[in-house]
């Protein structure tokens, strides 16, 4: 008897791990692809804690414009598809997917709009500095090419050949008051994945770069809210180098970076991982968990009922 009661006590232990279990799993159902769970790929050292730091997010409908700056026939020529056309149907295709459902992590909107493009020829000349991105985007919008939001992106891509003069890398996004503007280059060393994966080169990098200053523009819009110790660890920063091909709500892939997801319950240590995407979690299995532990209380013999006399 003494043998078959510690067999029962065993395998009612064992249920218990099995419900443990299935609350663990189902915790860190929430990331998509980790690319790295401890560190971030841009080099920044453990653990990373993204937080917020008093500012804003960006929540609820956002548009965003494109405005596409010089001559793009060099970079269109011979492609099947304009890199203005890979643009609109990254942005299009993000509602809806794992990939864009990483906003909800730090309560910034996952519902984009491409409300409107803009083609302006290089009347600023090709050496361009980062105020003049502002201009480009504030004479878009008195010219009526573009609407005047608050709650939206502007983002101005350049062609080949314009050359912004103060080095900024391969894109940054910024602010002035409420409107919130992007500049990304066609600079094909950003193109960290490589392939032809849209059918246009200069397209694919304004997607990988892009999608980088879409998700910091959207976490730290004013340049006070979610990053990792200074500005230059925002959400994009901590992933960088850790891209790939993801199928958005269109079937078709894009070159896309990973971005940082804030979740502590899969990863208490850094809070979080570099992934391709986040699926928000429901409550882990009770019915099975409570199954498991009923059946554990009808082996070891106790009543859920007191006996009647």
């Amino acid at each position: 008897m003494a043998r078959a009661n510690a067999r029962k006590v065993l395998l009612c232990l064992g249920l218990i791990l099995v419900a443990i279990l299935i609350n663990a799993q189902a915790s860190q159902a929430g990331i998509i692809g980790p690319t790295n769970p401890g560190c971030g790929p841009g080099g920044f050292t453990c653990p990373i804690n993204v937080t917020n730091h008093g500012g804003a997010v960006l929540s609820g409908a956002v548009d965003i414009f494109g405005i596409f700056y010089g001559d793009f026939t060099s970079a269109n020529s011979g492609s099947p598809i304009t890199a203005q056309q890979v643009v609109h149907n990254w942005i299009s295709a993000m509602n809806g997917t794992t990939y864009m459902n990483i906003d909800s992590t730090y309560g910034a909107t996952t519902n984009l709009t491409y409300a409107g493009e803009y083609d302006e020829g290089a009347y600023l000349g090709t050496n361009i500095s980062n105020a003049q991105i502002l201009t480009i985007v504030q004479d878009a919008e008195t010219g009526g090419h573009v609407a005047t939001e608050t709650n939206a992106i502007y983002f101005v891509f350049t062609a080949p050949g314009i050359d912004p003069t103060q080095g900024a890398d391969c894109g940054w996004h910024d602010h002035s008051g409420a409107t919130i503007y992007s500049w990304v280059g066609p600079s094909i060393p950003c193109d960290f994945l490589g392939g032809n994966t849209s059918g246009n080169l200069v397209g694919n990098e304004f997607t990988e770069t892009g999608s980088h200053e879409l998700f910091e523009a959207t976490t730290d819009p004013q340049l006070n809210a979610y990053y990792y110790k200074n500005t230059a660890g925002e959400v994009g920063d901590v992933c960088v180098n850790s891209n790939s091909a993801i199928t958005l709500n269109d079937g078709k892939k894009y070159d896309l970076q990973s971005i940082w997801v804030r979740d502590s319950a899969s990863f208490p240590a850094n809070g979080g991982a570099c992934a391709q995407g986040y699926q928000s979690t429901t409550a882990p299995e009770p019915a099975s968990a409570a199954l498991l532990l009923a059946g554990c209380a009808v082996l070891l013999g106790f009543r859920l009922y007191p006996r009647r006399a």
